[in-house]
């Protein structure tokens, strides 16, 4: 009985054993099969590689050589144009330089000849100034004592001092200055602006 037994557990792990050597020789021939081109382009991608062919890596490689070829030669030339320039701007340098040793030694600077301006010629500014005071008189206004806005204004505007007795009094309410008028003699020059005559007015009498 016991014979028996031991001749079942020896079959069943043969068999078992053997059910592990087919997967295994199973899995073998799927490794050494070849892939195809969709399932390494697949592969590629899940990887996150692209799949170029053999010919083309030689071509691009070859395309790749050009391209750093042509970057060293276009930065040579730039090397080369600037060491012109600056040999260029040297020489400038130099040259000035020998310019200012020949004003030097010969006692006579390079000095660009003036040009020749009229002093005595007046500006226009001085013309219109000189105009302005010909043009300029003084008036002498004598505001009697206890006048009021309307009545200053009716005499400034008879002198001459201001144009309009209308416009000199509401000026003179615009900035309320009507309390501040003040009586006298005062001389005035004219023309004026109503500013100036309003600052004289309600000042110190000149007089």
């Amino acid at each position: 009985m016991i014979k028996d037994k031991n001749f079942i557990v020896g079959i069943g792990a043969g068999m078992i054993i053997g059910a592990i050597l087919l997967q295994l020789s199973l899995i073998g021939e799927r490794a050494s099969k070849p892939m195809s081109e969709q399932a390494l382009r697949r592969a590629a991608d899940q990887a996150g590689f692209d799949l170029v062919a053999r010919g083309n890596v030689a071509n691009e490689l070859s395309l790749q050589g050009q391209k750093d070829t042509a970057n060293v030669s276009e930065h040579k030339r730039a090397a080369d144009s600037k060491a012109v320039s600056s040999g260029t701007a040297v020489s400038s340098s130099e040259d000035s330089k020998v310019t200012k040793g020949n004003a030097s030694a010969t006692g006579q600077p390079n000095k660009q000849p003036a040009l020749p301006t009229d002093a005595t010629k007046p500006s226009a500014k001085d013309k219109v100034s000189s105009v302005k005071q010909s043009e300029t008189s003084q008036i002498t206004v004598k505001v009697a004592a206890q006048s009021g806005s309307s009545e200053v204004a009716a005499q400034l505007a008879k002198a001459g001092v201001v144009a309009s007795a209308d416009a000199f009094e509401g000026f003179i309410f615009k900035h309320k200055k009507q309390r501040k008028l003040r009586t006298g003699t005062f001389v005035f020059n004219v023309p004026a602006e109503m500013a100036d005559v309003l600052e004289i007015i309600t000042s110190h009498p000149n007089g």
